[in-house]
């Protein structure tokens, strides 16, 4: 039995390679809703795992000093 589009959420209903309209925008500036730190920690740590690389928790204190200091490869920020 096939489910209906009100049935799989709203998605289903939508055409392909249009774009999604929200009735709602939250933005969390200030981590009430998401807790950021935690998230990036643990994305750090996967990315260590699926690389193969050891991980230390000191790297959770150098990382964001790494960035500061424009050590890291971010998509879009001039990297060569």
């Amino acid at each position: 039995m096939k489910a209906t589009p009100e049935q799989a959420g709203s998605r289903a209903a939508e055409p392909p390679g249009r774009a999604r309209r929200y009735r709602w925008l939250l933005f969390d500036a200030d981590g009430t809703l998401f807790d950021y730190d935690r998230a990036e920690a643990a994305a750090l740590q996967q990315t260590f795992e699926q690389i193969g690389a050891p991980f230390r928790p000191e790297h959770l204190t150098e990382y964001p000093i790494a960035l500061a200091r424009g050590r890291t490869r971010r998509p879009g920020a001039g990297n060569p």
